[in-house]
């Protein structure tokens, strides 16, 4: 029983202190101030008045004193009156009547019909034989027998084509049928690269160009 009271009386006691330390932290515990909110409101700000400025008045210049015109004299104009003149009357001489042309003398001048100059025709046949013939003898005389092939014994013909232009000029030389010897194909073709040039084509034979082929011919004598 001793014990029990004594439990007693330590709880009362640790009770009594707690209550003693709550009060005493509530009295120094500081009082927080409400804080008020305050609304700053802006008053319109007057406009400031600028003094309206003072347009400046033009001097007027002095003006020169009119000048005062006085009317003019009126003219005086003095009629003159023609004096009348006679003119000789004019003699009418009659007209000759002239004899009325005759149309029928001039017809027949009008329907005669205009000789017309007859055309002849212009051989282009033997233009051109003669034209070819001539090219041919400028390319015989350039022919030169290779001494090599000669040597050899070789012989045969050798066709060179190429083409003739309106002013003589050779051009596209190559061999179109072999002799079966390279020496005698080169010499042949030689011989228009030598020529370069011909005679003009013929006008009459109205040709911008001739493709022409040449047989030339190697025989060992």
């Amino acid at each position: 029983m001793l014990k029990k009271s004594i439990a007693i009386s330590t709880a009362l006691h640790v009770t009594i202190g707690a209550v003693v330390v709550y009060l005493l932290v509530q009295t120094h515990t500081p009082i927080k101030p409400k804080v008020i909110p305050i609304t700053i409101v802006a008053l319109p700000s007057t406009p400031k008045t600028e003094p309206t400025p003072v347009k400046p008045q033009p001097v007027q210049k002095p003006q020169p004193p009119k000048e005062i015109v006085k009317p003019l004299p009126k003219p005086i104009v003095q009629e003159i009156k023609p004096t009348p003149v006679a003119l000789p009357k004019p003699t009418l001489k009659p007209v000759e009547e002239k004899p009325k042309e005759t149309v029928k003398a001039v017809e027949p001048a009008l329907k005669a019909p205009k000789s017309e100059p007859k055309v002849i025709g212009v051989d282009t046949k033997s233009i051109k034989s003669k034209y070819l013939g001539a090219l041919y003898q400028s390319i015989d005389k350039l022919k030169v027998y290779p001494k090599n092939a000669k040597r050899l014994g070789q012989s045969g013909t050798a066709k060179v084509t190429f083409t003739v232009l309106s002013d003589g000029t050779i051009t596209n030389i190559s061999i179109s049928g072999s002799s079966g010897f390279g020496l005698l194909d080169d010499a042949a073709k030689k011989i228009l690269l030598t020529l370069a040039k011909a005679a003009p084509i013929p006008k009459e034979l109205k040709e911008e160009s001739m493709t022409i082929t040449v047989p030339v011919v190697y025989v060992v004598e």
